[in-house]
């Protein structure tokens, strides 16, 4: 089988997710989420993903298909690609969980050129 035009991979961004307790929403610049934003541009993300593996804990992978929602401006262009994204445990230095109702996870998004 001949490839034509194969697709290529782009990092384009890595994400440390805290998950925590669920946050009433309120205040400026709140989504329905919460507060969620550094710079106060609220980005919805709608995931698909597949798990695979089980083989204890470390046994998993997880493959992820994000859809982004961006208003326009310097993120819009999250609106016109196509991405696929992995999704990990946060290695030790870069974990930012502060209390016992939080976990990290790493994503690391592709664009798929």
């Amino acid at each position: 089988m001949t490839e034509h035009d194969p697709p290529k991979l782009e990092l384009v961004m890595q994400l440390v997710v805290t998950c925590s307790d669920p946050e009433s929403p309120g205040g400026a610049g709140a989504s329905k989420d919460g507060q969620r934003t550094d710079d106060g541009v609220t980005i919805i993300i709608h995931n698909k993903g597949l798990s695979y593996g089980g083989n204890g804990r470390d046994g998993w992978h997880y493959r992820l298909a994000p859809e982004f929602i961006a208003p326009k401006g310097k993120y819009d262009w999250l609106n016109r690609a196509l991405f696929i994204s992995t999704l990990v445990d946060v290695p030790a230095s870069m974990r930012l969980a502060r209390g016992p109702h939080e976990n990290d996870r790493l994503i690391q998004i592709y664009r798929v050129n």
